[in-house]
């Protein structure tokens, strides 16, 4: 186990990830357009940490609704994915 690793109870309750995070509104609100119905959003993930966090953080944007892809960065502490939206 790493030093922030959830629980695997928790890790695997990507309600309890969806509702401890932003909304699809509000990342949608904070991308750009890249076309075709696709958006960008780029995110400061400050509190991100070892390789379990940033599993933790990509299943839960990856999750969300109208998300194409998600990736996070541990070295940068940064993550970001692409949706469709209008």
């Amino acid at each position: 186990m790493t030093c922030c690793a959830p629980s695997a109870e928790m890790a695997m309750d990507i309600e309890s990830l969806k509702a401890a995070g932003p909304s699809a509104d509000e990342i949608m609100f904070a991308a750009r357009k890249l076309g075709d119905g696709t958006f960008q959003t780029d995110l400061s993930i400050p509190s991100m940490h070892c390789a379990a966090c940033m599993s933790t953080i990509e299943i839960g944007l990856a999750s969300l609704e109208n998300v194409v892809s998600a990736r996070v960065n541990l070295s940068t502490k940064t993550g970001g994915g692409q949706m469709e939206g209008t």
